[in-house]
């Protein structure tokens, strides 16, 4: 190895390893990160959180690994009144994160997975 080249190879390991450390430091993507996640609660409304509640027990209850919630929506029934919330769970399937539907209607307080 010539002198010239070792320069060249210390800027070009030096230029990857931080290359790998930004990586490292932005964290791993939702999709692949094992941590689970808490439902978002914060700003929701009391019906909003008892729906997502109701559908944590309910995936729970049927004995599918929870990772998370990504979404909730309230369902709208005639006249535009609110009857429940859809909420999308996260859950861990065959090494997979793959999400559910769960139905959660106000008027009977029940929480349905819809999908899987």
């Amino acid at each position: 190895m010539t002198l010239s080249a070792r320069p060249a190879r210390a800027g070009l390991a030096l230029g990857a390893g931080l290359l790998l450390g930004a990586c490292n430091m932005a964290g791993l993507p939702p999709i692949l990160d094992p941590t689970p996640t808490a439902p978002p609660t914060a700003g929701m409304s009391s019906d909003a959180q008892r729906a997502t509640a109701a559908c944590l027990d309910r995936a729970e209850a049927q004995g599918l690994q929870v990772t998370g919630v990504s979404n909730a929506s309230e369902v709208m029934g005639f006249g535009g009144r609110p009857v429940g919330q859809n909420v999308f769970v996260n859950i861990g399937r065959g090494g997979q994160n793959v999400t559910v539907r769960c139905s959660y209607t106000y008027d009977t307080a029940e929480a349905r997975i819809m999908t899987l």
